[in-house]
């Protein structure tokens, strides 16, 4: 089971099938977050409220310095 995290701006998430997540953007209502853009690793960005952000059970990707490389 993944834990719940709120996003943030510039960490990288893993969703269930191993698909990498950025939080781009975040929108705020009185410091509380509202909506957040993502990105996948193909440049796809997209906007979730919240309650779609909750659903996406996602697990914090440990990478050094914020960037995420892949080697062939």
């Amino acid at each position: 089971m993944s834990k719940q995290y709120t996003p943030v701006v510039g960490n990288w998430y893993v969703n269930r099938t191993g698909q990498l997540i950025k939080v781009k953007l975040m929108e705020l209502a009185a410091g509380t977050p509202i909506k957040a853009m993502i990105e996948y690793l193909d440049g796809t960005t997209k906007i979730i409220d919240m309650e779609a952000w909750s659903c996406l059970e996602l697990n914090r990707h440990l990478s050094r310095g914020g960037n995420v490389r892949f080697q062939k």
